[in-house]
């Protein structure tokens, strides 16, 4: 795992329990396992074989980890050990993970808020094609949060998220076009599909 990371996660985590994320922050998702797989007097822990895979540096495995805790279906919800799963599946690159991620670091749910740190990981996840991380990293680059403000990228990562089909970009995209100049537009067009010919597996 990357050293840095690995450092500013230790330094930003939470001792306690974290505290719930509000409703509509998180994208919810199918459990890896249910609920009924508690039942039935088990000897195994439900999440073993993941935690395994998971330690044996698989991404997907660890991003499945985070999702458990994150969600607090078959485990008792911990954001902390969420985001410590998400950043080892993050670090190699797992572009699901780097969205969770960043946003457990940009409201500060298990860790302490890093706006900063939250911007470069929606980034790093929007240009692999994560259509939500668009949406966040335009979110980001709208505002000035933890990035320098720039509507015009801003517009263009919309964009992207809108051709997506991701529903909050596609109201970004009607919300900034009356605001932005003709020029600004296509500039924005224009890197909208630079970056998405040179996207990851999404396109």
């Amino acid at each position: 795992m990357n050293k840095c990371l690995l450092a500013l996660l230790c330094v930003l985590a939470s001792p306690v329990w974290a505290q719930s994320v509000p409703p509509g922050g998180v994208t919810k998702v199918q459990p890896i396992i249910t609920p009924d797989a508690l039942k039935g007097g088990q000897s195994t822990p439900p999440l073993a074989g993941f935690e395994r895979a998971a330690e044996g540096g698989d991404a997907n495995a660890q991003y499945q980890m985070g999702m458990a805790y994150l969600q607090g279906d078959v485990v008792k919800k911990d954001l902390a050990q969420a985001a410590q799963w998400f950043a080892m599946a993050a670090d190699q690159g797992e572009d699901r993970a780097q969205v969770r991620l960043g946003y457990l670091l940009e409201f500060g749910r298990g860790v302490k808020r890093n706006a900063a740190a939250a911007a470069q990981l929606y980034e790093q996840s929007a240009l692999q094609g994560n259509t939500e991380a668009q949406a966040r990293y335009a979110q980001c680059l709208e505002r000035g949060s933890g990035v320098k403000k720039d509507l015009t990228k801003a517009y263009a990562f919309y964009l992207l998220g809108d051709r997506g089909g991701n529903e909050q970009a596609n109201k970004a995209v009607k919300r900034l076009a009356l605001t932005l100049t003709e020029a600004q537009k296509g500039k924005a067009q224009e890197m909208a599909s630079k970056v998405q010919s040179t996207a990851g597996r999404r396109y």
